[in-house]
């Protein structure tokens, strides 16, 4: 009569242990498959990441295209120079419009274009009206704020007599590009940086102005 019995328990723990084995493959099926899809979101999220990344070429790209969008009426791109003007990840972008009907005589527009956030800023730095009859060049990129940041010189030649002033271009806040400074026009005039200083040279008088950029009150002195 204990035969039965114990038959009975023998078909029971091999139904249960049947049950058990089951389970565990299905559950580490599972795992793997929680895995998989962990695997498979976290490289869709590192290739989205990496296609986020803009190269200088392809900021380059993109910039001529805003600037050109954002041309003034007449007027069309006559250079453009980069620099780390706020000191962010990317490069920041002075452009110089020309006027496109007036070969001879320049009436040059400026704007800055900054890259932030997945977005392009534009920031007016000088209007036709600011410097009507000169011309300006990229007189250089020197840091005076920061060592991480670098500020634009542009070059102006005005009049006849070919006048000299300086613009310095740059961020006090590093989000925000705007123009920090304007020398008094020279007749004769000549510039040179070193160490954190710009050196003006007025060849008429033969006297040199030294100005460097002061924290404190946010200006050049």
């Amino acid at each position: 009569m204990k035969l039965p019995s114990l038959c009975f328990i023998a078909l029971s723990f091999i139904l249960l242990m049947g049950c058990a084995t089951t389970d565990t493959t299905q559950a580490n099926s599972t795992n793997d498959t929680n895995k998989e899809e962990s695997s498979s979101s976290s490289n869709k999220s590192d290739e989205s990441s990496k296609s986020s990344v803009l190269t200088e070429e392809e900021l380059m790209g993109e910039v001529y295209t805003v600037a050109s969008d954002e041309a003034p009426t007449g007027y069309i791109l006559e250079g453009i120079q980069p620099a780390k003007i706020t000191g962010k990840e990317y490069s920041d972008f002075v452009v110089i419009f020309k006027h496109e009907k007036e070969p001879l005589i320049q009436f040059p527009v400026v704007k800055a274009f900054s890259y932030q956030e997945g977005e392009w800023l534009s920031f007016s730095i000088l209007n036709e009206e600011d410097n009507a009859g000169s011309s300006l060049a990229i007189g250089g990129i020197h840091p005076f704020i920061s060592p991480d940041q670098e500020e634009v010189i542009l070059n102006e030649s005005e009049g006849s007599g070919g006048f000299m002033s300086l613009y310095i271009i740059g961020s006090k806040d590093g989000n925000t590009i705007e123009l920090l400074h304007k020398t008094e026009p020279l007749p004769e005039g000549a510039f040179s940086y070193e160490n954190g200083e710009l050196k003006i040279l007025d060849l008429d008088s033969n006297s040199e102005t030294t100005m460097k950029w002061d924290n404190e009150s946010k200006t050049f002195k």
